[in-house]
């Protein structure tokens, strides 16, 4: 997420859109997560799950 948003301050707490993110930039993420974790990621689920604590824990729902 600070890659795509490139702010590094951002936490795990952080929500994506208040962060300047937007569909574009979600399309971005998705593809990096799938590329670091191997787990394709739908924008929806960003949508939903705008931090990177909430996208972990549905990944982690996801995978079990």
């Amino acid at each position: 997420m600070r890659t795509v948003l490139q702010d590094q301050t951002i936490d795990g707490d952080s929500n994506f859109f208040l962060y300047g993110g937007n569909s574009i930039l979600a399309a971005m993420l998705a593809d990096e997560i799938e590329l670091s974790c191997g787990t394709p990621i739908r924008i929806q689920a960003i949508l939903e799950n705008p931090s990177a604590t909430e996208l972990a824990a549905m990944l982690v729902r996801t995978e079990a």
